[in-house]
């Protein structure tokens, strides 16, 4: 029987105001708890270098290693769910990986980083629904020091893809002494429809010869068992895909080591080696027909790193170089029938690899001015055995410079520019300007424009066949004059901390972009049978049920615009709460459509309880306002897709020095996300169709044990 929803006013802008608000009243009495999070946490993302974050020229948010253990993490959405801006309930790949959204732009639109280095493929090696994969890869938490999230284009320092935002997570340094973390936990779903969740951590540094030569080992596994999903309510014969909502069993693992070499107190030398890897069970078809319609029984994705790194501290400043090189591959697809390079069903070839060098300098001009510069080197490489050309490839380098200028002790400003040259696309200018101004030792305000640009996936520039649709059916084309993707973001923010643990902020932003890339026109194809070799067709090969080829194109401009607020309340010595609240608007100029499905509203709230030195707890409080709608006859029928508030409650509890047991249970109200609705479509039939956007896991328990040492 369908399962009755629980009743909860679910009003954001009500509760956010409450929440934030409530702070005038609540902290003159109160003192600074010691997990105060405090605004003098250092990061590097913003400016290349350590700074204090109120004093970053960005908006920047910062998730600890105690966060992270704290609550499930397997993903990097997971890792990111309760951060301002952030979204992450968009769209799941068919692995079932969400997608992350910052401040209403898609993932594609997001740089992820490890310590600083591009961890991306330049081209589309996630072709048809696999984007996700990138994603996945995230490090073991325990090697993990901290998430730093920017909210905002950064391609002044990052170049292309940090047009959203940036995600850099910093991993933890070679320690002068042993020490090590090992870990392991289980997620188990009260619904036995949907697979249980198991993994395992591994975190080891130590010296090999003191003062001189350490290691770092690292390791993590994940197994997801597969998920049997139906649907509730008025589903009729609806089944719920196993391309996405109702995942497929999958194991990821990752095993990664450091050596750390510091021959005297100015240098350090470092090399790291990672290698990743996914699976996926395709064995039924479950991701894609299997043969010579595109794939095989099991999907892979394998990822090899290596890092080459050098710091300096010198009279002159701080020197930073490595070099990087990764090869990532997509195996388990195959070519199909009309493929005229090889045989069909023979295996697809799908990988890329990416050499970059990077090297910077900072140092002092005088008293007032702190100025970065660099240089970047980019070489990639893509193959796709479906396409009929050579390998993909292009060079990129880029220089670029920022200058943070202190005009008076409370006043600093950013100036920088980056200048990229592209083997196809030319030269390319991302400037930034930015502000921060810190009013008293408790307000800062903040405040600045910045460009970034995204250049077109190596395959889309491809003169013929680069890819496949419709299970193998449906041949791609590319565009060899597609145009980098360029915006201009405009924010401004303040943030207030009394300095004894309670702080407010807020930011607005407005994004505006041109030269999207989306479907372009369609190219009549001239082999087709209906009407072979018309006037202005293109020959790509014998496909004569194929009637036009589609393309991409730069065509659109788009702009995203909203407001971020945070708050810290600390309520009693133990007791305090975090809230955050965003409003988005993502539109499409040219059409008029949202950029991606964004709710206008979202709002997080904890509650954080220090019971004793052993215990702690937290109540988690999660909403997510309606979401468009894509289907028309669909919305005028059921309206948009629903919003929806989770509540969590979760806890650790510290054994003895080494030992801690974390525990959490996730949508404690056991919120059905599995509802459908029925309407008639435009044909007249009746048609069947969920009622959120993604089919989101019900109640849950997670339980996680840790050894330390």
């Amino acid at each position: 029987m369908p399962r009755k929803p629980f009743a909860l006013n679910q009003t954001p802008i009500a509760l956010s105001a409450a929440l934030l608000c409530a702070a005038s009243t609540a902290v003159a009495q109160t003192s600074a708890p010691e997990e105060a999070k405090a605004l003098s946490e250092v990061v590097v993302s913003a400016s290349g270098f350590e700074q204090e974050i109120k004093k970053a020229p960005a908006s920047i948010t910062v998730v600890t290693r105690e966060q992270l253990e704290n609550n499930r993490t397997t993903t990097l959405a997971e890792a990111l769910s309760e951060v301002e801006g952030v979204d992450v309930g968009t769209s799941v790949d068919k692995m079932g990986n969400p997608n992350i959204s910052i401040r209403g732009m898609g993932q594609d639109y997001t740089l992820i980083l490890v310590d600083g280095k591009r961890q991306g493929a330049a081209g589309a090696l996630g072709p048809n629904g696999f984007e996700g994969y990138s994603a996945a890869f995230l490090p073991p938490v325990a090697a993990i020091e901290r998430i730093e999230v920017i909210r905002g284009p950064m391609s002044t320092l990052y170049g292309s893809d940090a047009m959203g935002g940036v995600i850099n997570i910093i991993t933890r340094k070679v320690s002068d002494r042993l020490t090590g973390s090992v870990s392991v936990d289980a997620t188990i779903q009260e619904n036995s429809d949907r697979g249980n969740l198991y993994g395992g951590n591994l975190y080891l540094s130590a010296p090999i010869q003191q003062d001189l030569l350490g290691i770092q080992v690292r390791a993590s596994t994940k197994h997801r068992e597969e998920s049997l999903l139906e649907a509730t309510g008025d589903a009729g014969s609806s089944t719920i895909s196993t391309r996405g909502p109702s995942p497929v069993k999958a194991d990821i693992h990752t095993l990664g080591t450091r050596l750390t070499l510091t021959p005297n107190k100015q240098n350090e030398i470092y090399l790291d080696a990672d290698i990743a890897r996914q699976s996926y069970d395709n064995s039924e078809g479950q991701l894609g027909t299997i043969g010579v319609r595109g794939y095989e029984e099991k999907l892979k994705f394998e990822r090899n790193q290596i890092v080459l790194a050098h710091n300096g501290n010198f009279s002159f400043g701080r020197l930073e170089s490595a070099l990087t090189h990764n090869k990532t591959q997509n195996i388990g697809r195959t070519l199909p029938n009309d493929t005229s390079t090889a045989r069909a069903g023979d295996p697809r070839t799908i990988e890329g690899e990416n050499t970059i060098l990077d090297t910077k300098l900072i140092t002092t001009l005088g008293e007032a001015n702190l100025l970065s510069v660099g240089a970047q080197y980019w070489r990639a490489k893509m193959i796709d055995g479906a396409a009929d050309s050579d390998p993909f490839k292009h060079t990129q380098w880029a220089l670029f410079g920022e200058d943070e200028w202190s005009l008076t002790e409370s006043l600093a400003v950013t100036l920088g520019a980056r200048y990229d040259h592209h083997s196809a696309f030319g030269s390319h200018i991302s400037p930034r300007v930015y502000a921060v101004w810190e009013t008293t030792p408790n307000l800062t305000l903040k405040g600045g424009v910045s460009g970034g640009f995204k250049t077109p996936n190596l395959n889309d520039l491809v003169d013929g066949i680069n890819g496949w649709s419709g299970q193998g059916t449906i041949p791609l084309i590319g565009t060899p004059g597609l145009k980098p993707e360029k915006s201009t973001n405009f924010e401004f923010g303040a943030q207030f901390d009394d300095l004894q643990g309670f702080n407010i902020g807020g930011t607005v932003f407005l994004n505006k972009f041109k030269d999207k890339i989306t479907s372009g026109n369609s190219v009549e194809n001239c082999s087709w049978n209906g009407q072979p070799n018309r006037p202005g067709c293109v020959d790509y090969g014998n496909f004569p049920s194929v009637d036009t080829y589609s393309q991409k194109a730069n065509v659109d401009k788009a702009e995203t615009k909203g407001v971020e607020l945070n708050s810290r309340i600390p309520v009693s010595q133990d007791l305090y709460a975090t809230a955050n609240y965003t409003f988005t608007r993502s539109k499409n100029k040219t059409t008029g459509a949202q950029l991606v499905n964004t709710p206008k509203h979202m709002f997080n709230a904890k509650l954080h309880w220090k019971i004793n030195n052993q215990f702690s707890s937290w109540a988690g409080l999660t909403y997510r306002g309606e979401r468009l709608r894509s289907d028309t006859v669909a919305r005028a029928q059921l309206g948009d897709l629903k919003a929806a508030t989770v509540l969590n409650i979760g806890g650790s509890y510290q054994i003895n020095k080494a030992f801690r047991i974390n525990a959490a249970i996730y949508n404690l109200l056991d919120k059905d996300f599995l509802e459908y609705g029925s309407y008639t479509n435009s044909n007249g039939n009746t048609a069947y169709t969920s009622l959120y956007n993604t089919h989101e896991e019900g109640r849950r328990l997670w339980i996680s044990a840790t050894y330390d040492f």
